[in-house]
């Protein structure tokens, strides 16, 4: 389980601190995802910070299974906006980058590298470098490496915004399928409310800043494809895209 309780974090000197997220308490259950949305600059990016122990907040508390996030401790996959790909590495080296790290190599098996690669279709790009792939090509190592060193929790930050609406569409549908084989617990933070519906079992909205949860939402259509076109999905996704408003307003 990820927690936050009472979360509140400033960025700036003691005399001109901002405040980015306060008072943000949610719990986000072992081995489910959750979808964050809310209006720009609302400190979405920051929850994720806070949840990988790349940044400290002023008080409260940022838990994973009830213990102090802790990156030494904890394995925590952590994908970017922009992938985090090394580019003076080759694909199969970035891959297997965050294991060498973690110093997971001995757990990690050739047969479930070769599954995984070929799963993500990239088995044919493992001696090339980032720069001679194409931005959904860049994604799927991105999901390989991650996946590959099983982590504890996973955070990913609007991971598929850059890309064009159908290669946007494969990639969420490659998520779910890797996601549907260890379940690993997941916050994704994203600006697309159809999305946060696809992807997201529970759907948390945040304020504009300082962030504050406004609402959260256990989602039933999590997964479900062909619901866009259900009056539920109508209803869901006009009620997202009125919370957002208020966010934006409040």
């Amino acid at each position: 389980m990820i927690s936050f309780r009472n979360l509140c974090v400033s960025y700036g000197r003691q005399n001109e601190k901002r405040v980015a997220l306060n008072d943000v308490s949610i719990d986000i259950p072992t081995g489910s995802v959750a979808a964050v949305i809310g209006p720009s600059g609302c400190g979405k990016s920051t929850l994720l910070k806070a949840a990988a122990g790349l940044i400290e907040h002023d008080s409260g508390s940022a838990l994973i299974d009830e213990k102090p996030v802790n990156p030494h401790e904890q394995v925590i996959g952590f994908m970017p906006q922009s992938y985090g790909l090394m580019p003076w590495k080759t694909v199969r080296d970035n891959i297997m980058m965050a294991v060498k790290i973690k110093k997971r190599m001995s757990s990690v098996k050739r047969e479930d590298v070769d599954a995984l690669v070929q799963k993500l279709g990239i088995e044919n790009l493992l001696s090339l470098y980032p720069a001679e792939l194409s931005g959904g090509q860049q994604q799927r190592v991105a999901l390989a490496r991650v996946f590959l060193l099983r982590p504890d929790v996973l955070l990913m930050d609007e991971p598929f915004s850059s890309l064009d609406a159908i290669t946007r569409e494969d990639m969420q549908e490659i998520f779910l399928s890797l996601w549907q084989d260890c379940h690993v617990t997941t916050i994704m933070v994203t600006h697309f409310v159809e999305e946060a519906i696809l992807l997201g079992q529970k759907i948390i909205v945040l304020s504009k800043s300082p962030g504050r949860v406004i609402a959260e939402i256990d989602n039933s259509l999590f997964g479900n494809r062909n619901a866009h076109e259900s009056e539920e999905y109508m209803r869901l996704a006009e009620r997202l895209h009125e919370l957002v408003r208020k966010g934006r307003d409040a």
